[in-house]
């Protein structure tokens, strides 16, 4: 079985700097993918990525945006397919995540909101710029393998990457077959 040639693509990795979104990168990286790896507050473990990456030979940038600003995504954004070979990213992956405690007792809006920002709001943001370069493309929507269950102590955590699941569901259906919106639970 052979894998689809994704060399020389563009690829926007939410959360792209450490952890699995660092191992997603890397990974299309040896691929030939050239990645756009976005960050918060995680300046220098992206900054090493990309150094890391343009070594192995592919285009590596790293972005800065705070996802619950729908401003800087539009900003980041706009970088990103400023730094993209031929103005186009054909691979977005929305990882990026945080991970607070709180339960039904203690979950206050503010939480709330911030989870559902960062978790559902932003990739669907990002989605919607994604589809609007009007060309074939993939996206794919980290969730969490817990979801179907109760994470009585991550109650925002758990809406809101839920939510991220009907988003993803809804969106495939609605921007298929151009572009294929897929979920991968972690």
């Amino acid at each position: 079985m052979s894998l689809i040639n994704l060399s020389g693509q563009t690829a926007l990795i939410t959360g792209g700097a450490k952890r699995v979104g660092r191992v997603i990168a890397s990974s299309l990286a040896a691929r030939g993918v050239n990645i756009l790896a976005h960050y918060n507050t995680s300046r220098a473990e992206a900054e090493s990525l990309s150094a890391d990456l343009d070594r192995r030979g592919v285009g590596a940038w790293s972005l800065q945006a705070s996802l619950e600003d729908p401003d800087q995504i539009e900003t980041m954004w706009r970088r990103a397919l400023d730094c993209a070979p031929r103005g186009r990213i054909s691979l977005l992956v929305n990882n990026a995540s945080i991970f607070p405690e709180d339960t039904l007792n203690s979950l206050s809006s503010e939480s709330l909101e911030k989870n559902l920002g960062i978790h559902a709001l932003a990739p669907l943001r990002l989605i919607r710029l994604f589809a609007a370069q009007k060309q074939p493309g993939c996206v794919v929507n980290l969730l969490d393998s817990r979801i179907g269950g109760y994470m009585k102590r991550h109650v925002s955590y758990a809406l809101s990457k839920r939510m991220l699941f009907d988003l993803t569901r809804m969106l495939a259906l609605e921007l298929a077959p151009r572009v294929r919106v897929n979920s991968l639970p972690i």
